[in-house]
């Protein structure tokens, strides 16, 4: 289980399990360190990292938490058998949940944030984490909604991936 300097414990419904999510201002361990290279953000980190780089995804985090504790409860299950997998938590937290709102809004600040984020993880995720970007989110900022979008805001890798 990851640590924190500072930690706020979500205690889910009836005690079944704890989420654990890093207080503001705490800090981060969200990556894996591999000796001499670059910390990769994979499955096990995802949830913190979301947590830490987009705060208008806690309130989501924290009722997946809540919606994980009710089910493993409900099925007398431990909480990693019904935990959200990585493709859920791009699509319905990163991609539904911030994301997609923040483009439709027109939230410019919200929005380069968003593409900061995914520019981060297309660099530091590990591979199933990018597929899953790739699959979840880059399909739908090379779509006609958003490609001039995604042509202001787009890094160095995302770019790569809208203009073969």
């Amino acid at each position: 289980m990851q640590r924190y300097t500072t930690e706020i414990h979500v205690r889910c419904l009836r005690g079944r399990g704890d989420h654990i999510f890093p207080a503001p201002g705490a800090v981060r361990h969200h990556a894996k360190r591999i000796e001499g290279q670059v910390p990769i953000v994979a499955f096990d980190s995802f949830r913190t990292y979301l947590w830490d780089h987009l705060p208008e995804a806690r309130g989501l985090l924290q009722t997946i938490a809540e919606e994980e504790t009710e089910e493993a409860a409900e099925l007398e299950v431990p909480l990693k058998e019904v935990e959200a997998g990585t493709y859920e938590l791009v699509s319905r937290v990163y991609w539904w949940g911030v994301f997609h709102p923040a483009l439709e809004r027109r939230d410019e600040k919200e929005v380069e944030r968003c593409y900061a984020v995914l520019e981060d993880l297309l660099r530091h995720g590990d591979e199933n984490l990018v597929q899953c970007l790739e699959v979840r989110v880059v399909a739908w900022l090379a779509s006609a909604d958003w490609v001039s979008e995604s042509r202001v805001y787009a890094g160095e890798r995302l770019r790569a991936r809208l203009i073969p």
